[in-house]
């Protein structure tokens, strides 16, 4: 029976009670219908109303009363949530922290669910409190939860970690670093600019080679063509000699000698025919080779174009110049006399003259005779004349030079052969021959992506986020100069250059990118340094003129200042390596090697005391990484992390297992208590088991 029914039946039985009153009062006087009209009607619709607005009164009081705790139910249940997120993330790597500044969660998704759910039960739990369970108004249960999504450590590239970096080094670095440190960098790209331009020319070496040799091949013949050239002028004089013995009277002996001379005559000019045949085919040789060499200039030339603003205007000027002489050089002169092309028309001419020898063979072909012989006097003094008038002489010799041109050309090879199997040696002291397992490292058993598809910031922001990124590294890991005794490798940073397994190989190679980095940048100087270069023009053509080839003086003039940034480049690495500062562009004073020290190049030069001005390893380090692809570096550094933690903590430590972000969905239950109305649960929407609490929570470092 509901409370309606109840006051219905309660004034049904008042009306019964009065009806009852009523009749025993007729019954004593006497009287029925006068007595009735004196009684009052009764007002039970008030009573009713009255009832009615107190219902609603308190409908809306336990309404409001279960809509506050309802509120402070999900309030309360939500801090929970969080809170319990928060102490899971809170169990990161402490040693991890401490050493490096960032924060990883060593557990997988099964472990953090566990965690979760331990926290959300202790902090539901009120049975600690003074309060105790009898006195609980929320009644919340815990039902469970659900990680809808997780991020690791590695995911995005490295992003996550990076982004720690990042925070970190915004409180740790100094104001002002990213903008010194890029505008070394630009030097040094521009530098890689130049640098990779003649890189390329010297990358076409044995294209170049080939035109030397085609040139010093026609020098070489042409010079035994000289020799041979004096033989038919030798015999023709004999043969004028024998005729003025025939006429004489002693025609019997000059008639022997006459055909005797005549077939070395003969032996003579079939040699000079084959030698001026050789240098013709060379010469066809030779032109095929100054052709193709032309179009790799113009090749590099249109390249070079393309970067041009990017270069120093002077230094692409230079450049440029040199690049458009030797694809517009003229072959007709080499700058020291006649030139190939003339060399090379002179023995076609000298060709032709021997050619007409075989009419002089012809018309004497009967032996001298008293007949012919005023024939063969004519004819002898004709070719004498001839030839006499033909000088082979005057053909390009090379001119003088002031060295021998294989000494020349051996300082090159020494700094070649240097550059290529030596540069370790450049090393003082002892190296770490320390190795390292690279099988569980994070850029082998990740998926490295392409940092570009990940920032989406401008150029400017990311260069300034690798500037800090770069720093970090520097500051937190060891070099060949500055070694960390904690750590499983000596040369850390080398190792995030190179990413070989073991100090040895990464230092080569770090060694090997900072002379590359250093020849750019003497190059750039070197191109700026009037006096140098015309030190260097000197030289190209002493060794142009020795293969009677311009286009040899001309590479010489573009291949000959690499070859002198790059020894002094390895000079600066040595004294680099020692500990000394190298600056970024030197000044005229600043170089090691001039130019006749060059060419007594010998690979044992110490550099002397070294400079203390410029930049020291570790700066040159940090140039190198900003030079290199982000990816890589990001992935590397948490290979020497994972190395270091595995060694110092514990060996079963995987940096790829960490997490970073989590999303997860817990589930919560709460019974109604203020609701036993039907109208407030209405209102409140309880169901038959209490409320329902859902909450999507995102925690991240």
């Amino acid at each position: 029976m509901n409370f309606l029914s109840h006051l219905k039946n309660v004034d049904l039985n008042r009306w019964n009670l009065w009806k009852s009153k009523l009749c025993c009062f007729e019954k004593e006087t006497g009287s029925k219908g006068r007595s009735l009209k004196n009684i009052p009607k009764l007002k039970s619709s008030i009573t009713i109303y009255l009832i009615l607005v107190l219902v609603v009164i308190m409908a809306l009081i336990c309404t409001l009363i279960e809509s506050g705790r309802v509120s402070a139910i999900n309030a309360r249940l939500r801090s929970i949530t969080y809170m319990s997120a928060d102490s899971v993330f809170a169990e990161f790597a402490q040693p991890l922290f401490d050493r490096y500044g960032v924060m990883m969660l060593w557990m997988d998704e099964e472990e953090f669910a566990e965690s979760f759910n331990n926290y959300v039960l202790e902090n539901l739990d009120i049975s600690g409190t003074g309060a105790g369970i009898d006195l609980d108004l929320y009644g919340m249960k815990y039902q469970g939860s659900e990680l809808t999504a997780t991020e690791k450590i590695v995911d995005q590239g490295g992003k996550p970690f990076t982004d720690q970096v990042y925070d970190y080094m915004k409180i740790h670095a100094i104001e002002g670093i990213a903008e010194d440190i890029l505008s070394r960098t630009s030097l040094f790209k521009q530098s890689e600019k130049v640098r990779g331009v003649f890189e390329k020319l010297d990358g076409y070496q044995e294209e170049f080679a080939d035109v030397a040799e085609s040139a010093s091949e026609i020098y070489e013949k042409t010079q035994k063509l000289k020799d041979l050239s004096e033989n038919p002028k030798s015999w023709l004089d004999e043969l004028e000699r024998t005729l003025d013995d025939f006429e004489n009277g002693g025609q019997e002996q000059a008639s022997y000698n006459f055909a005797y001379e005549k077939e070395e005559l003969a032996r003579s000019k079939n040699e000079l025919s084959e030698e001026i045949s050789a240098i013709q085919e060379q010469g066809e040789v030779y032109q095929e080779r100054v052709d193709k060499a032309k179009e790799i200039v113009q090749t590099v030339r249109e390249e070079c174009q393309i970067q041009a603003a990017d270069m120093d205007p002077e230094i692409y000027q230079s450049l440029e110049k040199r690049l458009s002489e030797m694809e517009t050089a003229d072959q007709s002169s080499s700058g020291n006399g006649l030139g190939m092309e003339k060399t090379l028309e002179t023995t076609e001419e000298y060709r032709q003259m021997l050619d007409g020898l075989d009419h002089y063979f012809a018309a004497t072909g009967e032996g001298l005779t008293e007949e012919n012989y005023a024939e063969c006097r004519a004819l002898t003094e004709q070719y004498k004349k001839q030839f006499d008038e033909f000088d082979l002489s005057t053909l390009e010799t090379g001119g003088e030079t002031t060295y021998d041109g294989s000494v020349k050309i051996s300082f090159i090879r020494k700094v070649r052969k240097k550059y290529k199997t030596g540069l370790l040696d450049l090393i003082a002291g002892e190296i770490s021959e320390k190795a390292v397992n690279k099988e569980t490292f994070p850029s082998v058993t990740c998926n490295m992506k392409d940092s570009s598809t990940v920032d989406e910031e401008g150029f400017v922001d990311k260069s300034a986020r690798k500037v800090l990124f770069c720093e970090y590294i520097r500051e937190h890991f060891g070099c060949f100069t500055n070694v960390n005794e904690d750590a499983v490798l000596d040369y850390e940073i080398e190792y995030i250059l190179a990413g070989k397994d073991n100090d040895r190989d990464n230092l080569s190679s770090a060694v090997t990118k900072l002379v590359l980095l250093r020849s750019g940048a003497n190059l750039s100087s070197l191109m700026l340094d009037n006096e140098k270069m015309a030190e260097i023009r000197v030289l190209a053509a002493e060794l142009g003129a020795a293969t009677l080839c311009v286009y040899v003086a001309k590479i010489a003039e573009l291949i000959l200042p690499l070859i002198w940034a790059l020894a002094e480049a390895m000079i600066d690495v040595k004294q680099l390596l020692k500990g000394k500062r190298i600056p970024v562009f030197k000044q005229m004073d600043d170089w090691y090697f001039s130019l006749e020290g060059l060419l007594n190049y010998t690979g044992d030069e110490d550099g002397g005391e070294g400079m203390d001005k410029g930049l020291d390893y570790e700066e040159y380090l940090l140039m190198l990484l900003m030079m290199e692809k982000k990816e890589k570096q990001v992935f590397r550094t948490m290979d020497v992390i994972q190395a270091n933690m595995c060694d110092a903590e514990t060996e079963a430590f995987r940096i790829k297992d960490c997490l970073n972000k989590v999303t997860l969905e817990a589930s919560f239950t709460a019974p109604g208590v203020f609701a036993s109305l039907p109208i407030v649960r209405s209102t409140l929407a309880v169901g038959s088991e209490g409320y329902g609490f859902r909450f999507t929570q995102n925690y991240a470092y």
